[in-house]
């Protein structure tokens, strides 16, 4: 599964409906060496979930290029930045002196940390023998699950947000961020001891 942001947010979707009918639209680039569990015990794929069912940030996107447009404060991402931010709290920046919010998609390939292995991870499809697998690869693509998924995810966040009003943490951005706030808040006020 891949982690991206996309117009409906933060959400998963399937390495194998994942294609682009240009070869100049898809790039994939490895971290420089093996990333081992960070002393918490997570890995990179850990803080990418954490921002899933996280808004797209369009006015992020766009202040990443032209910083004088300025960024939401919303909690919501744009596509590499939720790449760097999961990196970045993992403990490696991928391009130093930047912040996550700051980070286009080609400056990604300036990155010191990040190979790009592009031509060894990519099939072309071209030929007539490679119609029924782009067939199946488009169908996957389109499969309309985790967009529903996620649009379903935003209006319930949207609901408790009005709800709940000021009582929200401002840190909550998500209903997965909602579960979070609700485990700890449940958690610290639980009587301790037998009943």
């Amino acid at each position: 599964m891949l982690c991206e942001a996309v117009s409906n947010g933060v959400m998963r979707r399937s390495v194998l409906g994942t294609f682009a009918p240009r070869r100049e639209w898809i790039a994939v680039l490895r971290p420089n060496s093996q990333l081992l569990p960070d002393k918490h015990g997570l890995r990179v794929a850990d803080y990418a979930e954490a921002l899933y069912g996280r808004a797209y940030s369009y006015r992020g996107a766009l202040a990443s290029r032209v910083p004088i447009v300025g960024s939401s404060g919303d909690g919501s991402v744009f596509c590499s930045q939720a790449i760097a931010q999961a990196f970045q709290d993992y403990g490696m920046p991928l391009v130093p002196g930047k912040l996550p919010a700051q980070i286009y998609p080609g400056l990604l390939f300036d990155s010191p940390e990040l190979t790009d292995v592009t031509e060894s991870c990519i099939r072309e499809l071209g030929s007539i023998a490679d119609a029924d697998v782009y067939r199946q690869l488009v169908e996957t693509a389109e499969h309309e699950l985790p967009g529903a998924e996620m649009r379903m995810n935003r209006k319930v966040f949207e609901a408790v947000k009005k709800e709940l009003g000021p009582d929200l943490p401002e840190h909550v951005y998500s209903l997965p961020d909602v579960a979070m706030w609700l485990k700890h808040e449940f958690v610290s006020q639980a009587p301790s001891g037998p009943m």
